[in-house]
């Protein structure tokens, strides 16, 4: 696929539910969550996840998530890439609207991270000094939906670096009253299409 970018594997470690203190704190807009969602929604026949530009702003250790698209991915036992062209030109065309938000990271669905977000993460902090993943559980099964938000450290021994480890930062959603309206609609229409919960 033209203009991809393939990406290599390094080591990870998980440390998620780790609150580091002063760290970062991500807040997420609504509309950020309906647009994964719908993303999902419309993903290629047998494509396990979805993953995403997130766009917003950052004041000290503050992420402000307000937008993001969709960004096409393949991603198998053999190699994982990103359509870099459909990246920049999507950014491209959103700065022009709101030229203030800037790429903060990125988001996927799922129930956790794994080796292959470790390569979408080191993508996207090409260009941005500390990437947010926002990760997004839709509830499929008997799970509740939920969102969690983390960020990378590199794991080092003397002079040698042994890997990545993913720490969750505090995240939460700002919600005005026309905001709660509107995720109490899409909790309705996650339901009746095989998502289950709230967040």
């Amino acid at each position: 696929r033209g203009g991809a970018c393939f990406l290599s594997p390094l080591p990870m470690f998980s440390s998620s539910h780790l609150h580091v203190p002063g760290g970062v704190e991500v807040e997420v807009h609504p509309v950020v969550l309906f647009s994964v969602v719908d993303h999902y929604s419309r993903r290629e026949e047998g494509q396990g996840r979805v993953i995403g530009t997130l766009l917003g702003t950052v004041t000290g250790n503050k992420v402000e998530i307000f937008s993001c698209f969709p960004v096409p991915h393949t991603e198998s036992e053999e190699q994982v890439a990103v359509n870099t062209d459909f990246h920049a030109t999507m950014l491209s065309l959103y700065q022009r609207v709101q030229p203030s938000h800037q790429v903060v990271g990125w988001y996927s669905t799922g129930e956790g991270v794994s080796d292959s977000s470790l390569l979408f993460h080191d993508f996207y902090g090409q260009d941005v000094e500390r990437p947010v993943h926002l990760l997004v559980d839709l509830g499929l099964g008997t799970r509740r939906m939920s969102c969690k938000a983390y960020v990378s450290k590199q794991l080092s021994l003397g002079g040698a670096t042994l890997g990545t480890s993913f720490e969750e930062v505090r995240a939460g959603v700002v919600m005005a009253e026309a905001d709660r309206v509107g995720m109490e609609m899409l909790f309705k229409s996650a339901t009746a299409s095989g998502f289950s919960g709230a967040m």
